[in-house]
């Protein structure tokens, strides 16, 4: 999807954030994880946004990342992270569209109630950020629920039955729908800000 945005200097940015979380499986004690795969001020052309999205590995053992024994969800975090970390949000032109993309599997599993992520979606919309969310293989009431949760209505929820080499049909929808929200902004402001995770 993030492919088919008109990345440009003077046009759409895109940052990637993937995000996990750490637990006893890997002698941690609910702990965010994440890597940045770059960040908005990098990703000024479509070649750098597209070297990135190829180069990244998840974060369980085997796919040449992090190596994490058993990787967890932790969405409050991940969205936390984004407007807070320097890289992400706090480096975002002022006058542009912000479009929050949240890609997962699941439930957030983090223990850490601050982090709730109902609340870190609510704080995404303080500050003016549209939130976008996408469950892959979503099956449970209180999974979508969440995803709900994040999403600014129901028209930002996508859901994708499950994981398959052949997700044209979940790309297709979201190339327009995030193409869509960046012209119709575009018409009369600044180009868009998207950070996409996990």
């Amino acid at each position: 999807m993030v492919k088919e945005l008109p990345v440009g200097t003077d046009s759409t940015r895109v940052g990637i954030v993937q995000f996990s979380g750490k637990d006893k499986n890997d002698n941690a004690n609910n702990e965010f994880h994440h890597t940045l795969e770059i960040p908005l001020t990098v990703s000024t052309t479509r070649a750098k946004v597209n070297k990135a999205l190829d180069n990244m590995r998840w974060h369980a053992k085997g796919d040449g990342g992090s190596e994490l024994a058993d990787p967890m969800t932790y969405t409050g975090e991940a969205i936390h992270h984004v407007l807070t970390d320097g890289h992400m949000f706090p480096s975002a032109r002022k006058d542009s569209k912000h479009l929050l993309v949240i890609v997962t599997d699941g439930k957030s599993n983090s223990k850490n109630k601050e982090f709730d992520v109902k609340k870190m979606a609510d704080k995404a919309r303080a500050h003016k950020i549209e939130v976008i969310a996408v469950g892959i293989a979503i099956k449970k009431k209180a999974e979508k629920k969440e995803l709900r949760d994040m999403a600014d209505d129901e028209e930002n929820v996508f859901m994708w039955d499950e994981y398959s080499s052949d997700m044209s049909g979940l790309v297709k929808k979201l190339s327009e729908y995030t193409n869509k929200k960046i012209c119709t902004y575009g018409k009369t402001q600044h180009p868009t800000e998207t950070i996409g995770r996990r």
